[in-house]
């Protein structure tokens, strides 16, 4: 079983700066805990059901040059425009 003193020594090699060090090991502990669940499983293989794909129903790749895209791209003042993030 991991110690509270365990998780300090581990946190403090990984220079990790931990305010609250009790509600962090009590995290960690329920992490572990839950390992020791998914071990209980008792489930030594699994059976994965995938599709078979004939190489031939395969899309074709098509070839765009460079320049092509860039001009599409591009806005009045010559920079190029990307979709927004968020």
């Amino acid at each position: 079983m991991i110690t509270e003193d365990d998780i300090r020594h581990v946190a403090a090699m990984m220079r990790l700066d931990i305010s609250d060090k009790d509600d962090y090991a009590e995290k960690v502990k329920g992490m572990l805990e839950y390992f020791d669940v998914l071990d209980s499983a008792d489930i030594l293989e699994e059976d994965i059901l995938v599709q078979e794909i004939n190489i031939s129903n395969l899309r074709d790749d098509e070839h765009v040059s460079h320049s092509s895209i860039q001009c599409k791209s591009q806005n009045k003042r010559g920079h190029l425009r990307v979709p927004r993030l968020g």
